[in-house]
């Protein structure tokens, strides 16, 4: 889910993280990542910091 208010995109936590963790298995499935928790792990420490807003998680 996201949405935007006074010129900034916000996302919900619960969507991004589904987002991550199906990132994680489908690149360990389909492209042979090897360490899919250390993936989704750096995504989700990048997913905090980012406080919510699309454009901060995506720089």
């Amino acid at each position: 889910n996201i949405n935007e208010y006074q010129g900034v995109v916000w996302y919900t936590k619960e969507a991004i993280q589904e987002i991550i963790y199906l990132s994680a298995i489908s690149l360990a499935l389909y492209k042979d990542l090897k360490d899919p928790a250390s993936y989704a792990k750096e995504l989700l420490q990048r997913e905090t910091k980012a406080g919510y807003q699309l454009h901060t998680l995506l720089a």
